[in-house]
C-alpha cells in the first residue's frame, strides 16, 4: 500500500496516507453526524453534529496512527529498519524493512499496537465518563464514548488469530518459540488468516442475503482483505526461503543474445525477433558495453513504416532507465532495483560493462520452484546440484 500524500514524520518515521482515508472519514463523519450523534445527543443543530463528527472522525485515524506507530517504534529498537506508515481505507500498515531476530521480539512488536489501542479506549472512556459527571455537553460526551468504543473493537479485531492481524503475529511468535521454524510458523499463521477471511465473507454474506444489512458489505471486505494478504505473506515467506542464500548468478538466464546499437529494427525483426523468440535483448555498443534493453513490446509499438529507418538503440530502454545488477549480488539487491526501475520488469546481469545474464520474473519463478523441489525431495535421494 503506498502513500498519496505525505504528512510528514513522527519519532523519524515516514507517514502517509491512502486517498482511500478520504472516502472512509468521510463515511465515519457522515454516520456520525447523520444518525449516531443525534440519537445519542439530541437537539444539537446539524452544524453541530456534522463538526463533531468530523473531529471524531480525524481522531479515530488519530488513534490508528499511534497504533501503528507503536509497532513501528518497538520494531525499530528491536533492530527491525521501518519504511514508513501508511494509513487507507482498512487502518493502516506499518511498513517493515526487516524481521525480528527472535520470537520474544516478534511478540513484542505484534502485541504492543492492541495494548496502545487498549489504553486509548481506556482513555477515551474515562474521559466520557469524566465529561458526563461534570455535566459536559451530551455531544462531547457521546463522540468521546464513539472513540472509546472504536478504539476496544480495533484492538479486539486485531488479536484475532490469524495473518496479518496482530493476532496472527502474536500466534506465528508462539509457535515460532514452540516449532522453532519461522517459516512454517508463518505459514500456520498465515493459513489461519485465510480461513478467518473465508469465515468473514462467508458471515458478511448470510448478513447481506439474510438479513438485507449492508454492513456485512463490510465482513466481506474485510475477509477478502484478510484472505489475500494471508496468502500473499504464506507466498513471500516461501520465496524468500527458496531464495535464500543465493546471489544474482545462481538465478539468472547467462549468455544473452545481445544485439548492436546499430543494427536497424527491421534487421533485428528478420535476424533475432523470429530465429530466437525471447522477450527482451540486451542492446550493446561496438565496445560490448551495455547501452540499453530492447523488449518485444517496444518493437510492436513502433510503427511499420519507420521500422525501416530506426535502429534498435532508438526504440530500447536506455541504460538508466533499466535494473542492472552484478552477478554476485544478493537477491535483496537484486529486488530492490527492480523495484526502483519498473519500466521492463527485468533486470540485465552486467560484468566489466557487458551484458552477461537476464534475470526475468520467469526465472525467479524457475527458482522458487526448484526450491520447493529440493525441499519435498526425500532427504536419502537428494536431487544433485
Amino acid at each position: 500500500m503506498t502513500d498519496s500524500i505525505r504528512l510528514g514524520r513522527v519519532a523519524g518515521i515516514p507517514i502517509g496516507i491512502h486517498w482511500s482515508v478520504l472516502v472512509i472519514a468521510w463515511l465515519f463523519a457522515w454516520s456520525l453526524a447523520s444518525s449516531f450523534l443525534p440519537a445519542e445527543a439530541p437537539g444539537n443543530p446539524p452544524l453541530a453534529y456534522w463538526v463533531a463528527g468530523l473531529a471524531v472522525a480525524a481522531l479515530f485515524f488519530a488513534s490508528l496512527l499511534a497504533h501503528e506507530l507503536a509497532h513501528a517504534v518497538l520494531a525499530r529498537r528491536s533492530g527491525v529498519d521501518v519504511d514508513g506508515i501508511t494509513l487507507w481505507l482498512l487502518g493502516g500498515v506499518a511498513r517493515l524493512k526487516g524481521e525480528a531476530a527472535t520470537p520474544a521480539a516478534d511478540f513484542r512488536i505484534a502485541a504492543v499496537g492492541p495494548v496502545v489501542s487498549g489504553l486509548l479506549s481506556a482513555l477515551f472512556g474515562l474521559a466520557a465518563v469524566g465529561l458526563a459527571s461534570v455535566g459536559a455537553p451530551e455531544l462531547l460526551t457521546a463522540a468521546t464514548a464513539w472513540l472509546a468504543r472504536m478504539n476496544i473493537i480495533l484492538a479486539a479485531f486485531n488479536l484475532l488469530p490469524g495473518a496479518p492481524l496482530d493476532g496472527g503475529r502474536l500466534l506465528r511468535a508462539v509457535i515460532w518459540r514452540l516449532r522453532g521454524s519461522r517459516r512454517e510458523a508463518v505459514v500456520m499463521a498465515a493459513r489461519t488468516g485465510s480461513l478467518l477471511g473465508y469465515g468473514l465473507v462467508v458471515i458478511g454474506l448470510f448478513e447481506l442475503l439474510v438479513g438485507a444489512n449492508l454492513g456485512g458489505l463490510w465482513f466481506v471486505i474485510l475477509g477478502f482483505f484478510l484472505s489475500t494478504a494471508a496468502s500473499a505473506e504464506r507466498r513471500d515467506t516461501e520465496t524468500r526461503a527458496a531464495l535464500a542464500g543465493l546471489r544474482v548468478r545462481d538465478v539468472m538466464t547467462p549468455d544473452p543474445v545481445v544485439v548492436p546499437s546499430d543494427l536497424g529494427v527491421e534487421a533485428f525483426i528478420r535476424r533475432y525477433a523470429f530465429v530466437h523468440r525471447f522477450a527482451s535483448y540486451p542492446v550493446t555498443a561496438a565496445s560490448g558495453r551495455l547501452v540499453g534493453l530492447l523488449t518485444i513490446q517496444a518493437v510492436r509499438r513502433a510503427p511499420g513504416g519507420a521500422r525501416r529507418i530506426t535502429s534498435v538503440a532508438e526504440l530500447a530502454t536506455p541504460v538508466a532507465g533499466i535494473a542492472t545488477v552484478g552477478p554476485d549480488d544478493d537477491l535483496d539487491t537484486l529486488f530492490q532495483r527492480l523495484a526502483a526501475k519498473q519500466g521492463t520488469g527485468r533486470a540485465v546481469v552486467v560484468h566489466n560493462g557487458a551484458p552477461i545474464g537476464i534475470v526475468s520474473p520467469s526465472d525467479i519463478v524457475r527458482t522458487v520452484e526448484l526450491g520447493s523441489l529440493r525441499e519435498q525431495a526425500d532427504t536419502r535421494h537428494p536431487i544433485p546440484s
